[in-house]
């Protein structure tokens, strides 16, 4: 196994026992080998469909695929009152190919579906260290700065696990707390 997967894999545990401390039933899907998100968690009346990346770089990208694929899971349970996709992103401490240290960070997104409805052109979710997102049409850097319109600058709400809660918070809406 590469190293590169051993990283994703480690997120995608971590993120397991995280809500497996909280009072989820969460499990490892196997994400793109069986078509379904990464992790898969419920609780009482929620679902939680997680999409998760680790990167020892400064960009994570996440195919809009995959975020599909989260929303076509929720949609087949929609017994559960509660459903929600997020996007879970770590960026590690040592960037890759050198020495540099950094903080480690992650960041959790709700991924609303009306953000992602008439986005077409658009092939990728990118997240920068700093925790900025994007949805652009192309990886290559290059081809990106050569053409505006490749990149759309979207927000989506921030999601914290606390002890027994998730909270979405946003800068442009009300901290909203939802009990699960």
């Amino acid at each position: 196994m590469t190293l590169r997967k051993q990283r994703g894999f480690k997120f995608e545990y971590h993120i397991v026992e995280m809500l497996r401390n909280r009072g989820f039933n969460a499990k490892k899907s196997g994400g793109n080998t069986v078509g379904f998100p990464d992790i898969i968690a419920t609780r009482h009346y929620t679902l939680l469909g997680i999409e998760a990346k680790s990167v020892a770089g400064f960009h994570a990208y996440i195919p809009l695929d995959q975020i599909q694929r989260c929303f076509q899971l929720l949609e087949m349970f929609n017994l559960y009152q509660n459903r929600y996709a997020i996007a879970a992103f770590k960026f590690m401490s040592k960037v890759t190919g050198n020495d540099f240290r950094r903080p480690i960070k992650y960041y959790y997104f709700l991924m609303e579906e009306r953000f992602f409805e008439h986005i077409e052109q658009f092939k990728y979710l990118r997240c920068v260290y700093n925790g900025e997102l994007a949805f652009i049409t192309e990886l290559d850097e290059s081809l990106r700065k050569k053409r505006k319109n490749n990149v759309l600058p979207v927000k989506l709400p921030y999601v914290t696990f606390n002890n027994n809660d998730i909270t979405f918070d946003t800068n442009w809406l009300v901290q909203k707390k939802l009990t699960v």
